[in-house]
């Protein structure tokens, strides 16, 4: 079974991810993530702030588990365009032009990899 397209897209911009990924500190805004989700403030990103509060939780306290979310949503942006580009009709070719422009571009491969 050939896998969908958005995953084989995600799977070929991994690599650019995985470079900013595999940084071994933190960058200004992944420390002041770490902070707020170690004290709680519901005006600035409450979601992220659970979701790594949860991570720590769980035991992972590296800098992977700070960009597992990220890594996630990137996948998660790339399928979400897929189908919404799918519902819109949009032919095949398009679709899978858009969503390798979105998987391969500076913005989705810095945002996708860091948080």
């Amino acid at each position: 079974m050939k896998p969908p397209f958005w995953l084989a897209a995600f799977l070929l911009s991994l690599p650019l991810r995985l470079v900013l990924v595999a940084r071994p500190g933190l960058g200004r805004d992944e420390a002041a993530y770490v902070y707020w989700s170690s004290h709680f403030e519901p005006a600035y990103a409450p979601a992220l702030q659970a979701v790594l509060a949860l991570l720590n939780w769980v035991g992972l306290d590296s800098p992977w588990r700070l960009r597992l979310p990220s890594i996630a949503c990137g996948a998660a942006v790339l399928w979400l365009l897929d189908l919404r580009l799918r519902a819109a009709s949009v032919p095949a070719g398009a679709r899978r032009c858009a969503v390798l422009a979105l998987a391969l571009s500076p913005w989705q491969t810095l945002v996708g990899a860091v948080i």
